[in-house]
């Protein structure tokens, strides 16, 4: 009789087991990316396991791939380390990581760039122990029968959810423009950017190129140097190489002739260590933002201001 009883305590383990594990989703709370190269990053990232099972086995180190929703291909893997499967468990993953695709990583980083939120899926196999039962393998990738089940769990079973991504970065605002020679960059003026990071993502991009225009002329680029995007409003510096005829042009149209000017801000291109990141560069060509260049007091302060004719009329 207790023979029976333990030997069905042993039959159930593993379905019990894996069921805990399927009903488990990690949430990242912060996450950092650094040193990227065309085919590694550097990842410092902290999540919180969310479990509604009554268990809390120890799990045991793993390796895992990491997929975009909806996608077959990995972007990355990463070893997630041993810990207690309790509610509330804190899981911080620090190493570098390859790139597995370039073609999927390409749709994280445009994910990151442009999205209010979104999810991805860790899956792999790995081991657990509960108290002093032995060792038992559970999948994180798999469909899993578990006994007494008709239908398969679902796979998603270690849900990664991010916290919100950049939201396309919609509001900047530029301000404390200097016209003066000799700056970095080949630049002839510069000034301070203002942009606000909603996600809990921190990305060291490297030098950064904008290029700018407006009602679609282009009037100049600007860089951005060492530029590490952090949560919260920030700001840094630009430094700007502006087409000054052009600008002159623009300038002594009625529209803009008080100073001020609607730019469109496109990205150009992302370099770390003199080496260009394609993922970095894909995702800022495809983002283009809106500011208003307000130059009356750079153009007063260089001695241009017979530039500025009058109010600016629709």
């Amino acid at each position: 009789m207790i023979a029976d009883i333990f030997s069905s305590i042993f039959v159930a383990y593993p379905h019990i087991a894996q069921k805990g594990i399927d009903g488990s989703k990690t949430v990242v709370i912060a996450q950092g990316i650094s040193n990227p190269t065309p085919n590694t990053i550097d990842l410092d990232l902290t999540a919180i396991l969310e479990s509604s099972s009554s268990y809390a086995p120890h799990l045991y180190s793993w390796n895992a791939s990491l997929y975009l929703e909806g996608s077959d291909v990995p972007f990355t893997y990463l070893t997630v380390p041993e810990s207690q499967a309790a509610n509330g468990t804190q899981i911080h993953i620090r190493q570098t990581a390859q790139i597995a695709n370039l073609t999927e990583f390409n749709k994280f980083s445009a994910k990151t760039f442009a999205s209010d939120n979104f999810t991805i899926y860790l899956r792999g196999s790995g081991e657990l122990k509960q108290g002093t039962l032995q060792k038992t393998s559970v999948q994180y990738n798999e469909p899993t029968l578990v006994s007494g089940e008709e239908d398969p769990v679902s796979w998603t079973v270690m849900v990664l959810t991010m916290l919100p991504g950049f939201q396309g970065l919609r509001s900047i605002e530029v301000s404390d423009i200097v016209i003066k020679n000799d700056l970095p960059y080949n630049a002839n003026s510069m000034g301070k950017v203002a942009m606000n990071n909603p996600s809990s993502t921190s990305l060291h991009f490297g030098n950064v190129t904008l290029d700018l225009f407006v009602a679609g002329i282009a009037i100049g680029n600007t860089t951005l140097p060492n530029f590490v995007l952090t949560p919260g409003l920030q700001n840094y510096t630009m430094y700007t190489t502006s087409d000054t005829t052009v600008v002159a042009g623009l300038l002594a149209k009625k529209e803009y002739r008080c100073g001020v000017i609607p730019v469109d801000v496109k990205g150009n291109s992302s370099t770390f260590d003199g080496v260009e990141i394609p993922y970095f560069t894909k995702s800022l060509q495809d983002t283009t933002q809106h500011t208003v260049l307000n130059l009356t007091d750079a153009l007063n302060a260089a001695g241009f201001g017979k530039i500025i004719t009058g109010d600016c009329e629709p």
